[in-house]
């Protein structure tokens, strides 16, 4: 089994579901907000895949979770991939299907994109409505399908230094995400760090 989570990145993931969960959910009589079990519906989402991660057999098996956990965690989110060099070349290494694959690629081919400037830089990078971004105009002019991004840098923080890689959450809406959106992104790239450090 991998061990991808401490204890302390854990409560922290808990910590933003509870609050972006509550912010959403019905008041009852008193002011307090409804809650399934009493437990919230996101954090116990967050435990999860939390747990699943851990019980991943190999790292190729918890990226995939991570990737599809974006889709279901990152608001807005239609699909998603995990972006990293492998043999000195960026490639993707995890996504959730043709709609990240072709995004990825067509990074790759105009050698420039969100992807590959989060990692290049190791910040986050967000793209409201693609159609008006003139960052990338090689990568923009062949996106036909995606209008939003945040591409969120991860890495292994090994004392060496390792390769950068970015985890990109692609949306097919213009304006699809918010700064919440982007938090939870960087919450999903902690877990990605921690498996390329094993």
């Amino acid at each position: 089994m991998l061990h991808l989570c401490s204890r302390r990145s854990l409560a922290v993931l808990y910590k933003v579901a509870c609050n972006r969960g509550a912010q959403n959910r019905p008041l009852q009589e008193g002011g307090e907000r409804a809650a399934i079990g009493g437990v919230n519906p996101l954090a116990a989402e967050f435990v999860n895949m939390t747990r699943s991660l851990l019980q991943s057999e190999t790292v190729d098996l918890a990226m995939q979770d991570v990737v599809h956990a974006a889709v279901r965690f990152v608001n807005g989110c239609d699909a998603a991939s995990f972006s990293a060099y492998a043999d000195n070349v960026v490639t993707t290494l995890a996504s959730t299907g043709p709609i990240a694959d072709e995004a990825d690629a067509e990074q790759y081919r105009a050698f420039d994109g969100p992807c590959l400037q989060a990692i290049q830089t190791m910040q986050l990078v967000i793209a409201a409505d693609l159609t008006s971004d003139q960052r990338w105009p090689k990568f923009v002019r062949a996106a036909t399908n995606v209008r939003s991004v945040i591409s969120a840098p991860v890495s292994n923080e090994r004392p060496m230094g390792a390769e950068p890689a970015s985890l990109n959450n692609y949306s097919m809406q213009a304006n699809a995400f918010t700064s919440e959106d982007a938090d939870t992104a960087i919450l999903l790239t902690a877990h990605l760090g921690v498996l390329l450090r094993l």
